[in-house]
């Protein structure tokens, strides 16, 4: 392999051990990162006064909903089109005092609101693997390709694990207050968590250890008690009842999981299906909680506080005018059935419903996690949709990733297989800040499952 043909994160390990120079780096990786860009669409913006500093050196990426100093903050949407943080977020901060060079801010759903099709304002990202079908974010799309070590990311029902599955990756959600949310522009205060994004469990693992720990200005985070990696002599894994009766269920994705459980049974991995009734509410849940705590959180983009603003007659004329022109259709659409479900009458029918569901469904996953170690799922019931299928919306696409963010579970995907040419990911849910005995048993599945490598 020729130089010319490396990879950005080739290139980084080169420059780690001495065979490349700073100077080749400096000229080398931002030619890169423009060819990802215009193929795959995966950039809201780029490094420009590109440095990687001393050794050790790895390169990651942010998604624009994370903010940094260096760059504009966009969060996908032209209501900040031209925002610029005044502060790093501290995950981003952890992440660069141990060695991680920030290469840009990447693509993803209008404020994290879209169900992981990774369309926002400025573009729509294309799947490396297949370039008529969705990736997701852009954080999936540049790590599936080698642009980076680790992508950095928001996940409040799922759509950094479900991003990574499209693609082929591994991905995880910490445990709830692991990891500090400050600096991150969430829109579900209660459910979204900073997670990463990597080509496998090894450099999640490590990416995880560098932006964990408490944070004093967030008060969700929290110190993590010691890992306690009880499987060391095998562990015990859920398999909940209904998982292959959700809507949307592809035949791919249900054999892939079906020969998932048959290689757990030959490696004397004990796998059993346990009750579990709260599936099908598992996205309404979400969704509920999600658009109510958006329509508050987001209710500070009025053109007052922050972001763009238009011209009206009078105060309240100014906001609808703002918001209408400068928020797009999916997040109108998300902050209307956020002010629907928590007003009114509809408060307690439809808010305090799904507030005692979540109530419901963490009682039921804690339960059986004190007699197995994991629950195993599939990431999502389809692979990556195509560009045709999907207009704005991947419905169904939480049914199982959401559970962790109800429950402020870790969770981590990691590749099982194909269905044709496409990615199908399974998911490990795992106890409250059991990230160790979680990346362990997903490195057991990662090196049964199926990889295809993507170049640039």
């Amino acid at each position: 392999m020729t130089r010319d043909n490396l990879t950005v994160k080739e290139l980084f390990c080169l420059y780690n051990r001495g065979a490349v120079t700073r100077e080749e780096l400096k000229v080398k990786v931002p030619e890169i990162l423009e060819v990802i860009d215009n193929r795959y669409h995966a950039f809201i913006s780029r490094a420009t006064d590109f440095d990687p500093g001393v050794p050790p050196a790895y390169p990651c990426v942010a998604a624009d909903n994370i903010c940094t100093e260096s760059l504009n903050t966009t969060c996908g949407s032209e209501m900040l089109l031209d925002y610029r943080s005044p502060f790093t977020a501290s995950a981003l901060d952890k992440a660069r005092s141990s060695g991680f060079f920030l290469l840009g801010k990447t693509n993803l759903d209008e404020f994290g609101i879209g169900d992981c099709t990774g369309r926002s304002f400025f573009k729509t990202t294309f799947n490396p693997l297949s370039q008529d079908h969705l990736a997701g974010s852009g954080a999936a799309a540049v790590v599936a390709v080698g642009g980076a070590v680790a992508g950095f990311a928001s996940d409040a029902r799922g759509g950094l694990r479900q991003s990574a599955s499209f693609c082929g990756l591994t991905g995880l959600k910490p445990t709830y207050g692991r990891v500090s949310r400050r600096g991150l522009i969430e829109y579900a205060s209660s459910l979204d968590q900073v997670g990463v994004i990597t080509a496998g469990v090894d450099d999640a693992t490590f990416a995880l250890r560098c932006i964990s720990g408490p944070d004093s200005k967030d008060p969700a985070s929290q110190e993590s008690p010691p890992d306690q990696d009880s499987t060391a002599s095998g562990f015990r894994v859920a398999v909940p009842e209904g998982w292959d009766r959700v809507s949307g269920l592809s035949a791919g994705v249900k054999s892939v999981f079906n020969k998932t459980l048959s290689l757990l049974a030959e490696l004397k991995v004990e796998a059993a299906e346990v009750p579990f009734s709260y599936l099908p509410l598992v996205s309404i849940t979400a969704a509920i909680i999600g658009a109510t705590e958006a329509f508050s959180n987001l209710a500070n983009y009025d053109g007052v506080r922050f972001g763009k603003r238009m011209s009206g007659d009078h105060l309240q004329d100014m906001y609808v005018k703002t918001r209408t022109a400068f928020f797009g259709r999916r997040v109108k659409e998300f902050l209307t059935f956020g002010a629907f479900v928590s007003s009114g009458g509809n408060y307690r029918e439809y808010f305090l419903w799904a507030q005692q569901n979540r109530g419901a469904i963490q009682r039921r996953l804690m339960a059986i996690l004190k007699d197995y170690d994991f629950l195993l799922l599939p990431t999502l019931p389809f692979t990556a949709p195509t560009l045709a299928e999907s207009s704005g919306l991947v419905n169904g696409a939480d049914v199982y990733t959401a559970l962790a963010n109800l429950a402020g579970l870790p969770a981590v995907t990691v590749p099982a297989g194909f269905d044709g040419r496409l990615p199908v990911g399974v998911q490990l849910i795992g106890r409250p800040f059991a990230e160790a005995a979680l990346l362990k048993a997903a490195k057991l599945l990662e090196e049964q499952g199926g990889r295809e490598v993507v170049a640039p």
